[in-house]
């Protein structure tokens, strides 16, 4: 079955649990629509979270699906409770040459 709507991804940065960076767009800068998707298909996205202004440090990397009308997340899973919203990938470091 198709997805029915067109989902923004999100992407970001939380230091200690404040959201300091993100990045929003639909799949490939909305070249590859969710509504064209198949349910359990495999899709290839890319986000470039801006840096600038952040100091050195270590920060949380998370991702998030929504529908941009209304900002509501969809669900993710796997999921560690009974709903995520969203999703902490890994910890990045950030350094200044």
């Amino acid at each position: 079955d198709p997805i029915p709507y067109d989902y923004t991804i999100t992407t970001f940065l939380l230091k200690e649990g404040v959201l300091v960076a993100q990045h929003d767009s639909f799949p490939m800068n909305g070249l590859n629509p969710t509504s064209l998707w198949s349910e359990g298909s495999w899709q290839y996205d890319s986000h470039a979270i801006p840096l600038d202004g952040l100091p050195e440090g270590v920060y949380e990397l998370g991702i998030g699906v929504y529908t941009w009308w209304d900002v509501t997340n969809l669900p993710i899973s796997p999921c560690a409770s009974d709903t995520c919203l969203t999703m902490i990938l890994d910890t990045i470091q950030v350094m200044r040459p």
